[in-house]
């Protein structure tokens, strides 16, 4: 059975038999962390699942309250073709070639741990390096295993559980965060772009967050919305630590040739499309790692805001995570491009959801389910790049 595994994982199920799990560090993460630890700290109905992947081999830790698991499967080309073809179909909107890729993910990396799956509603997933940013919501199985697969008995696994990512084990029962109570309960920042001399405006931005803020008062609770020229990065710095749920609706900025200014863009009018240049107007992972943050959320409704970087090291570096590391318990990001009027019907609805009592994971999923049983926003192009990571 242990043939042709990696030392890690050889070291961590020998620990582990001994009621110990050595865990894969992670660059922020804790190197060591028990499976009792995370027992302690799972809710009833819950299972956390982390996944490792080699070239040929896929590891799989499943947790619950009272029970845990490894699996080892090897891995064919089948599944990374697989991988490939999801990603790219979702993000081209090809439901025709999305069928199949989406039922061989869920084939591989939810199957196995079925068994443990029964009565949980929430999955809390640590995908690891070659799954982060890959909507687990959208794999597809069957309804009946023994009826042909076919439209009819279609199910996505959004349907079925609560989802929510973590960058590791470490962070998530470790929790390091700001304990100071924030004053803003909804901050809001949109820029709108309506006059720059490059970006395609965003109007619907500032309807969004106008609406959103209009919701909170309405149910008694602060919110400020900060819009068009007045939404700047220094302003955002100064007063970020101040809200409870900080909201970002803009631009996402990728710079390819300097991964460092890559950002999350504010107002101003320098150029920001001239890849020797890092525009002043643009938040970096470095300004964001300055930050401290007291935020219960951070939404970044920016068009693939959760990509991954590499560093000079070939470390894994998103904005997600930095958002986590300055403070922020829970973060809201997007893994491709969505229109400025989808992403505003999508965020409103997710606020009232969350205004009406509902958690963030299950509001997501109650928006997802709405957007699926909808025609025109059935496809899981349109609900599924919206993932949650946190707590």
């Amino acid at each position: 059975m242990l043939k042709g595994l990696n030392w890690i994982w050889i070291v961590g199920l020998n620990l582990f038999m001994d009621g110990f799990v050595q865990l894969l560090p992670a660059q922020t993460g804790h190197p060591e962390v028990s499976t009792r630890m995370v027992q302690e700290k799972l809710k009833q109905g819950e299972i956390l699942l982390e996944y490792w992947l080699t070239d040929s081999s896929l590891n799989i830790y499943a947790v619950t309250e009272t029970d845990y698991s490894f699996s080892e499967l090897k891995l064919s080309p089948t599944f990374w073709s697989a991988l490939s073809d999801f990603k790219k179909s979702l993000q081209s909107a090809d439901f025709d070639g999305f069928f199949s890729p989406g039922l061989t993910l869920y084939t591989f990396l939810v199957r196995p741990v079925k068994k443990l799956l029964n009565g949980k509603k929430r999955m809390i997933v640590i995908p690891g390096q070659y799954l982060f940013g890959i909507p687990f919501e959208a794999f597809i199985h069957c309804k009946n295993a023994f009826l042909p697969f076919s439209g009819l008995n279609l199910r996505y696994l959004i349907q079925d559980y609560e989802i929510i990512y973590h960058f590791s084990v470490g962070q998530w029962v470790k929790e390091l965060f700001n304990s100071s109570k924030p004053d803003i309960e909804f901050l809001g920042f949109s820029p709108v772009f309506s006059h720059h001399p490059e970006l395609n405006p965003l109007p619907y931005s500032k309807k969004e967050i106008v609406t959103i803020g209009a919701l909170f008062k309405k149910m008694g609770r602060s919110s400020q919305v900060i819009y068009d020229r007045l939404s700047e990065k220094e302003y955002f710095k100064a007063v970020a630590g101040r809200g409870r749920i900080v909201h970002l609706a803009t631009h996402y900025l990728p710079q390819m040739i300097n991964h460092s200014c890559s950002g999350l863009l504010f107002a101003g009018n320098e150029t920001v499309t001239d890849p020797a240049i890092c525009p002043d107007e643009v938040l970096t992972r470095d300004e964001i790692s300055e930050l401290k943050l007291n935020a219960d959320l951070v939404v970044l409704n920016a068009c693939s805001s959760g990509i991954v970087l590499l560093n000079s090291t070939m470390t894994q570096q998103s904005f997600p995570m930095s958002f986590f590391l300055a403070g922020a318990h829970n973060v809201i990001y997007s893994c491709w491009n969505i229109t400025d009027a989808l992403a505003n019907r999508f965020m409103v609805d997710f606020y009232r959801r969350c205004l009406s009592g509902k958690s963030y994971s299950q509001a997501l999923r109650e928006v997802k389910i709405n957007m699926i049983s909808t025609p025109e926003t059935s496809l899981p192009t349109v609900w599924a790049p919206y993932l949650l990571a946190g707590q």
